[in-house]
């Protein structure tokens, strides 16, 4: 993976994924987007779902100053593990057999719809829009120390500094991205 360690390289890589994903899903037959993947994997529709309700708590703690987010969790230990390092420790916890699955909350049946909702696919891809603007928007406002400070609890990895959390959820995002793509292509 191209460097991204540092927020300027951070936005940019998230800017393009957003635009990426938000793309793949606005150019996919509406018919695939529903339509169940090979071997049991989700549809589009669930793949993004589930992207949604990984992603928003990211951007709400984004949104919490550093300050509140350090007194939530303990303040982390100086850290420097790459962007591969996050993912070979995300993919160690797969091979564990570590899934979704045993996260009810970001399961995509979690995600609760408007009753008066009449178009999905445009209602979720606002919501992408909307929570990828807050981020943007969110990460602004955090400085490069404050990344390295400030702690999330992953499931699969544990406490980790947010800067991590971010590769973590670029990482997730491009991968489930590629999901979608594999059932549209």
């Amino acid at each position: 993976m191209t460097d991204i360690r540092y927020k300027p390289d951070l936005t940019a890589a998230f800017v393009q994924l957003h635009t990426d994903l938000a793309d793949t899903i606005a150019t996919m037959p509406r018919d695939q987007f529903d339509a169940p993947g090979r071997d049991g994997r989700w549809s589009p529709n669930a793949y993004l779902r589930h992207i949604l309700l990984s992603f928003k708590p990211i951007v709400k703690a984004l949104e919490m100053t550093p300050d509140k987010v350090r007194k939530a969790f303990p303040v982390a230990e100086s850290s420097q593990r790459s962007y591969d390092d996050i993912v070979s420790l995300y993919k160690a916890g797969l091979a564990r057999g570590v899934r979704a699955e045993s996260q009810p909350s970001v399961l995509p049946e979690s995600y609760r719809l408007p009753d008066d909702m009449t178009d999905e696919r445009a209602y979720l891809l606002d919501q992408w829009h909307n929570a990828c603007q807050r981020f943007a928007a969110a990460l602004e406002l955090w400085d490069e120390s404050d990344l390295e400070s400030a702690q999330l609890p992953h499931p699969v990895i544990g406490l980790i500094p947010m800067r991590e959390m971010l590769y973590f959820t670029h990482f997730h995002t491009a991968l489930h991205h590629d999901d979608m793509r594999g059932i549209h292509l």
